[in-house]
């Protein structure tokens, strides 16, 4: 009878300590997501007030204006097309000179730019959609919460 009692409290305790153990263990788990949850809203609120970054000495306003310009001449269709591979290769000149693709997150920004240009030049039917001008305006964004971003870790 000693013996069953002293057994039965030696499995109580390893039970508790194996409690305890998976309690700690929850509780890192538990903290490790909240330090992710934190993280991810300090970037959704730093991608959403980005545009308090906004310069207008800006060369990716120019940017912007030179889209639109061709977005208008792509409603031509092959005068469109030819004038939009012109304005293609003047922004694409833009962004390397200014160093736009050597920055953080830089296969993002030309993802989108490489796919709009093909839809654009090459997208017979559908390139009168405004395709340059939403690359345009999503790259300035991408950079303008890079900007949010590194002024709030500064």
């Amino acid at each position: 009878m000693l013996e069953e009692l002293k057994n039965k409290i030696a499995l109580e305790k390893e039970r508790l300590a194996t409690e305890k153990k998976q309690a700690g263990f929850k509780k890192q788990r538990f903290q490790e997501k909240q330090a992710l949850a934190k993280d991810s809203m300090k970037a959704s609120i730093s991608a959403a007030t980005a545009f308090t970054e906004m310069s207008f000495s800006d060369y990716q306003l120019w940017v912007l204006l030179f889209s639109i310009l061709a977005d208008i001449f792509t409603l031509f269709p092959i005068v469109g097309n030819l004038i939009a591979i012109l304005f293609a290769v003047l922004i694409w000149v833009i962004y390397f000179l200014n160093g736009h693709f050597r920055k953080d997150r830089w296969a993002a920004k030309m993802g989108v730019k490489v796919t709009a240009d093909l839809f654009e030049i090459l997208g017979f039917g559908i390139n009168f959609l405004p395709f340059f001008t939403s690359s345009a305006l999503i790259n300035y964004w991408i950079t303008l919460t890079e900007r949010k971003m590194k002024k709030e870790e500064a």
